[in-house]
């Protein structure tokens, strides 16, 4: 297709079918100047520090969040440490690192549910905390270098622009 039929097609930026022009996403979404991959990191790590904060209330909370599935709750365990320990271990692949996230969420995960039975309104489960380990086990297992290395393909992305 020629560059005037683009024009013609995509003219103000909508086709005739109501869809958007795809060149106005890549102007909008990717900037012209590249992130340092340092600052990246910096977001990558703030985020992740926002994901602990939200699993510690969401295990604190008196109203959790209802998975209406039979052992929900417990899927819900997995869901949160899988994702704890796949964001961080994005950070550094080192085998040593994602021990030592390993060892942290799951001790978080048990210190959580002795919080939880200090409570008048959360319960205490050791099978929760066998959902956190089974969690955090598939989140290293997911990671880098065995599973997609999203921070480098990020890096790549952002420092290409």
């Amino acid at each position: 297709m020629s560059s005037s039929n683009i024009e013609e097609v995509w003219a103000g930026g909508i086709s005739p079918h109501g869809l958007q022009d795809p060149r106005l996403f890549d102007t909008f979404f990717v900037s012209s100047m590249p992130i340092p991959s340092a600052a990246i990191r910096r977001v990558w790590r703030a985020v992740g520090v926002g994901l602990v904060v939200l699993v510690i209330w969401l295990s604190l909370t008196p109203q959790p969040i209802e998975i209406p599935v039979e052992h929900g709750d417990k899927l819900g365990h997995v869901a949160a440490y899988a994702t704890l320990m796949f964001w961080f271990a994005q950070l550094d692949t080192r085998h040593r690192m994602h021990l030592a996230y390993a060892v942290g969420f799951v001790l978080l995960g048990v210190a959580l549910e002795f919080a939880q039975r200090l409570t008048d309104y959360r319960t205490f489960e050791v099978a929760d905390m066998g959902a956190d380990a089974v969690g955090v086990l598939c989140g290293w297992v997911a990671s880098p270098p065995r599973g997609p290395d999203v921070i480098g393909f990020v890096e790549r992305v952002l420092s290409s622009s």
